[in-house]
C-alpha cells in the first residue's frame, strides 16, 4: 500500500512542477518567501524530466529529490 501512496505523490509532485513551469513561462509571476525556491523547482524539474517517462525508479527519484519539493 505505501508503494501506492509514494507513486502517487510522485506523480502529484510532477504534475505540480510541470504545471508550474508552463504557468512561468507563460509569464505568471510568483511572489512570496518561497518564490526563488519555486522557479529554481520547477526549472530543474523542466530540465531534468520533460518528456520523461515515469516508472518506479522515476517517481522514487523524484520525490527523494529534496530540491524539487513545492
Amino acid at each position: 500500500m505505501l508503494e501506492v501512496l509514494d507513486q502517487e505523490k510522485g506523480l502529484a509532485l510532477a504534475e505540480t512542477l510541470t504545471e508550474a513551469g508552463e504557468r512561468i513561462a507563460a509569464g505568471e509571476t510568483v511572489s512570496g518567501p518561497a518564490a526563488d525556491r519555486y522557479r529554481t523547482a520547477a526549472a530543474k524539474f523542466s530540465d531534468r524530466y520533460a518528456g520523461t517517462y515515469f516508472g518506479k525508479r522515476e517517481l522514487r527519484a523524484l520525490v527523494a529529490n529534496p530540491r524539487l519539493q513545492v
